[in-house]
């Protein structure tokens, strides 16, 4: 319900900027003085805050209509299109001064200037969000790594997690299934980690790569971890790999 919110507001938003009547809304454009507002085409702005409101609008909308058990790649064209609004926006607001004639050449220079060091700025931020967003939605990798009488699991931007040799119950090998909700963790195009909870374990922990849908799933006493590899051949390798560990 909250999503179908946001999606509104936004919407509503994005109609005030195609007709005209945004320029409140546009940060920096409605705190600037009465003289700093006639240097820039009030129309542009609005027509450009539009069209970018509109890309990231849609991904909003599209989000909702995949509903909250969307598939991580659901996720990734909603980033997507919000990247590429924010990017629309915040590149072609440099092209919304006044195209004033009769300029001296110290003024016109002036406004030059400022373009070049706003799309300067554009790319710098567009850069960073590129990384801040982008690496933990499209990166990341699950580990597997055996210590003595220990499993260390890790993924990444997810806490680690150390299970004894002993309190291993059972490793069983799962080509079917069902992955549940994630409650908490990293859900990427590429991985998913953390706390999840399904109808058959109930709460549980996964360390898994979404290109493989086979799965190793030891039980202990108190909870279940399921983890799985790059591939089945891999998995299957990690699957002989934990049940010798747990049978020695």
């Amino acid at each position: 319900m909250t999503g179908w919110i946001i999606f509104v507001v936004f919407a509503v938003m994005g109609i005030l900027f195609w007709t005209g009547k945004g320029g409140w809304l546009i940060a920096g454009y409605n705190t600037a003085s009465a003289e700093e507002k006639k240097r820039y085409d009030e129309k542009k702005l609005n027509r450009t805050m539009a069209k970018g409101w509109t890309v990231i609008t849609a991904g909003l909308l599209f989000l909702n209509l995949a509903g909250e058990d969307a598939a991580p790649v659901f996720l990734a064209i909603f980033v997507i299109l919000v990247f590429a609004g924010v990017g629309y926006i915040l590149l072609m607001s440099n092209n919304c001064y006044v195209e004033a004639e009769g300029l001296s050449a110290a003024e016109a220079e002036k406004i030059a200037r400022e373009k070049r060091n706003g799309k300067r700025f554009s790319m710098i931020v567009l850069a960073i969000l590129a990384v801040l967003v982008g690496v933990p939605m499209f990166g990341g990798s699950v580990r597997t790594e055996f210590d003595g009488e220990k499993i260390r699991l890790s993924g990444f931007f997810v806490p680690g997690y150390t299970l004894e040799r002993e309190e291993i119950l059972s490793v069983d090998y799962e080509t079917e299934l069902d992955l549940g909700k994630r409650i908490n963790g990293n859900g990427s195009v590429r991985i998913q980690a953390g706390q999840f909870r399904n109808e058959r374990f109930g709460n549980y922990r996964l360390y898994s790569y979404n290109r493989c849908s086979e799965y190793v799933v030891i039980g202990t006493e108190t909870k279940t971890i399921v983890v799985n590899d790059k591939t089945p051949e891999k998995t299957k390798e990690l699957y002989e790999k934990i049940k010798t560990f747990s049978e020695r």
